[in-house]
């Protein structure tokens, strides 16, 4: 949860280095970005401007959940606040949702055609939830989790670093994290975000 300037700073720039491979726009890059937006990355920071405001409580929450709903209208996302955890990934436009009450771990994928409903979910770090997953009931999900694509999890999966796949999903196989099996890239961006937090001193 955002809870002050800092914190916002790092969430903004480790969805930034997940998203497009580095902390922050150049100058030249944030002219071209006016004319050519990149709204995925927009909706990200107009998410994590509404949460940092609403957690302090402050009257700019209602400009930002405008500017933040509009984007969710525009890109078919309807994305709780105050869900998701820092570096997360969205990689393509679509229907996604994350209900109010989760929480969701660093890194998680969200592909589109993707539900998690509303409740009190606890979903660990590095949860890869594929094309048209969906993740129903109240459950428990563990770290480095990958569901396949189509799944129905609606049970707890209480173990780190496996596959789950079908519906309901259950335990294919054990694999890596998502970032560590997709590629080097990925890891050194999670390397890159994890050192970023060392030094803005967040716990």
């Amino acid at each position: 949860m955002i809870t002050s300037k800092r914190e916002l700073k790092f969430y903004l720039m480790a969805d930034s280095m997940m998203n497009i491979g580095k902390f922050e726009y150049s100058f030249i890059e944030r002219i071209k970005r006016i004319i050519v937006p990149n709204d995925i990355l927009n909706f990200m920071k107009s998410l994590r401007y509404y949460e940092y405001y609403t957690n302090v409580g402050s009257i700019k929450r209602f400009y930002w959940k405008l500017k933040n709903k509009r984007i969710q209208l525009k890109l078919g996302f309807s994305i709780a606040p105050n869900v998701l955890g820092y570096g997360v990934v969205i990689p393509h436009w679509g229907t996604i949702v994350v209900g109010y009450g989760n929480h969701i771990g660093n890194y998680s994928v969200l592909h589109t055609s993707t539900c998690i409903t509303a409740g009190k979910k606890e979903i660990g770090d590095a949860f890869y939830c594929s094309a048209g997953t969906k993740v129903i009931n109240d459950i428990v999900i563990g770290k480095n989790v990958s569901a396949s694509v189509n799944s129905v999890v609606n049970k707890n999966i209480e173990v780190d670093n496996v596959l789950i796949v079908g519906s309901p999903a259950t335990i294919k196989k054990q694999t890596e994290p998502w970032y560590v099996r997709d590629g080097k890239e990925y890891l050194e961006k999670v390397e890159n975000c994890e050192k970023l937090k060392e030094k803005f001193g967040i716990l």
